[in-house]
């Protein structure tokens, strides 16, 4: 059962028909977090929207076996998305300098640990 509810109201089923491939979307799983926010694509033979590695269905954008909706991604969203990504690949390649944890360190901490050691791509993520 879901832990959370999702109407699908007349303004998410217009939300939903407006829908085009390569829309950005973010997907909001069952505790309420977003885990994604990503391009939507379409697949004609099980109709049905797919997100991060999911399949959303058509009519309601419910993730299709499991708790998770696709939601509209806000600003908010798709920053703190290319946050996390840009982290990930710093923490990936501050692992080959160190045998440090990086795993334990904010996200924050280590983007400024990887902008000190390569100027130059921390100037590149920015603009």
């Amino acid at each position: 059962m879901d832990t959370m509810k999702i109407k699908n109201d007349k303004a998410r089923k217009e939300w939903l028909a407006g829908l085009r491939v390569g829309d950005v979307v973010a997907v909001l799983d069952e505790n309420g977090a977003v885990t994604a926010v990503d391009a939507v694509s379409w697949s004609r033979y099980s109709r049905s929207w797919g997100v991060g590695g999911g399949r959303y269905t058509e009519k309601t954008g419910k993730r299709a076996g499991r708790a998770g909706w696709i939601i509209p991604a806000t600003e908010e969203m798709k920053a703190a998305t290319a946050k996390r990504k840009s982290a990930s690949l710093a923490r990936d390649r501050l692992r080959g300098t160190t045998y440090w944890d990086w795993n334990k360190i904010g996200d924050d901490q280590v983007l400024a640990a990887a902008a000190i050691l390569w100027p130059e791509s921390a100037e590149a993520s920015r603009g």
